[in-house]
Order: structure tokens, then sequence, then C-alpha cells
């Protein structure tokens, strides 16, 4: 059963004379047990997860992340040492499903479905992760949403912030800087930050680039619940897209600051439920 809680007083105080960005995209996760958009409409996420008892020795807030420490999140393997033929399980990689079925194959310990209730049963050791959802949501907006839906959980789990792409033209790092300079009781509240990241080249200094430098803005763990490249041309074809996901992958496993990540781009499973090619890139590259 849900339990109100009272809410702190909101603290409110000036960041920059600068307007604040409109129009950002919410989705609010609601996690018991770690959800995209495009860079036109980038996705604001909160998660709230009680899948492990562990508190980050570096957390200072709590949006949608994870309830373990930075430390374990980065551990990138399950302790058991797998057989030959079956993929290392990493700590850090799930996937977005509309069946659940279709996620069987993947070596991944998270999914969600852009829903607060997962449907059908993920697999053994997957957790399902839940998110409600909201969009075209301005900072003020998403500071009383966030203090009327995240607020009780606190203290209980650990929360994890609205989703921002890293569209220039859309709500982007901006629009948390502004949620966290406008409501003290938000970025303290706040564990991890989710975030996206779309691009039309298959660039990975770009993407490696953005992700440090949104860290050491905003000096909370992340969460990339999408990224992929959005190229819609004969040239981006399946070995472009494995070679990305070779190359990003490993540098996100070793990244410490990110606790999860999960792509939003390309097909993983054929017709029969087997997966592509690709599939089995992203499912056994770590």
């Amino acid at each position: 059963m849900l339990v109100r809680l009272a809410l702190a007083a909101l603290s409110l105080h000036a960041v920059t004379a600068a307007p604040a960005p409109q129009g950002a995209t919410t989705w609010y996760a609601v996690s018991t047990t770690p959800q995209g958009d495009t860079v036109s409409s980038p996705t604001h996420w909160y998660a709230v997860d009680t899948s492990s008892s562990t508190t980050p020795s570096s957390r200072t807030t709590s949006s949608s992340t994870v309830a373990s420490s930075i430390s374990s999140s980065a551990s990138s393997t399950s302790s058991s040492a797998p057989a030959s033929s079956t993929p290392i399980v990493s700590s850090k990689k799930g996937v977005g499903y509309n069946d659940e079925y279709l996620t069987r194959d993947l070596a991944i310990s998270w999914a969600y479905n852009w829903k607060s209730r997962r449907g059908g049963e993920l697999s053994e050791g997957v957790t399902y992760e839940p998110m409600l959802s909201q969009s075209a949501m301005n900072v003020t907006e998403g500071i009383d949403s966030w203090l009327t839906n995240m607020s009780p959980f606190y203290g209980q789990t650990n929360l994890v912030s609205a989703a921002v792409s890293n569209s220039p033209e859309a709500a982007n790092l901006r629009w948390l800087q502004y949620f966290f300079g406008n409501c003290t009781q938000c970025e303290q509240e706040t564990h991890a930050v989710a975030l996206h990241w779309y691009s039309d080249s298959f660039n990975t200094s770009a993407f490696k680039t953005w992700f440090t430098n949104a860290y050491k803005l905003l000096q909370k763990p992340i969460w990339i619940t999408e990224f992929g490249v959005q190229r819609f041309t004969s040239s981006s074809n399946v070995t472009q897209k494995q070679e990305f996901l070779e190359d990003v992958i490993p540098w996100m496993e070793a990244q410490p600051f990110i606790e999860r990540y999960g792509t939003f781009r390309g097909r993983f499973v054929n017709d029969d439920g087997s997966l592509t090619a690709l599939g089995r890139t992203y499912s056994e590259t770590v």
C-alpha cells in the first residue's frame, strides 16, 4: 500500500537569468522489485527501485536509480561464472519491451515497458522497472509532480530524475539544472539522473564525451534509459550498428558513474523469437 508522507517545504532560489527550458516530456517510474522517446520530445523519468538495500555512499539525492552503491552498480557481471556458451549478464544492461516474451533470450538484468505494471512475467533474474508517464512538462510542473509522486517514496528506496536528452532544441541538461536549482528538496531526494542520447551519426566519441560532461555537470550517477543512432538510410546497416554497440557498451560498463543503460534503436528479435545478429551483439557485448 502506498503511504502518503507529509512533504517538506519547497525551497526556491534563482539559478540563472536565462529563461527556464519548457516542454519537457516526463515519465515517472515507481518500482518495487530500473524505461524513452525522440530527440525532439525528450523523456523525463522518475523511478523508485527497491531491488537492493544498499545505499550509495556518495548519494546526495535520489531519482530513478537502482538502490545500489555506485561501486556495486559498476560491477558488470554476475557473481557466478556462466557457461562458455552463455553470455555474461551485466548488472547495468537493460531493454525496453512491448512483449515480455521477446526479452527472454537477451542477457539483461532489468527491463521496462513504459508502463507502471509489467503485464506478464519476465525471465528469472530480470528486474522490472515500471514508470508513470507524463509529457510536455515545464520545470515548475516537474517540481510539483516530483513532490506529489516521488517524494513520498524518499527514504524507502532510491529515486531517479526525469529523463532528458542531448538535443539542443528540446529539454536537455538545462532542464535538470533548473529542476535541481529551484527545488532543493528534489535535488536532495534524487539519487541518479536518467538521460537519453540520440544522434544521426555513429560518433562514439561524441557519445562518451556527452555523458562524461553530463556527470561532471550534475554530479549524480547516470541511467542511460535510451540511446541510439537515428539514421534511416542504406548506409545505416547492421554492421555499423554492431560496431557502435561494441564500442560504447564496454565503455559504459567501465564507467562507475553509469549505473544502467538500455538502447532503443534496432531490431533484436526475429519473428520466430530468436535473436537477430544485432540482438546477439547487444546481448553478448560487455
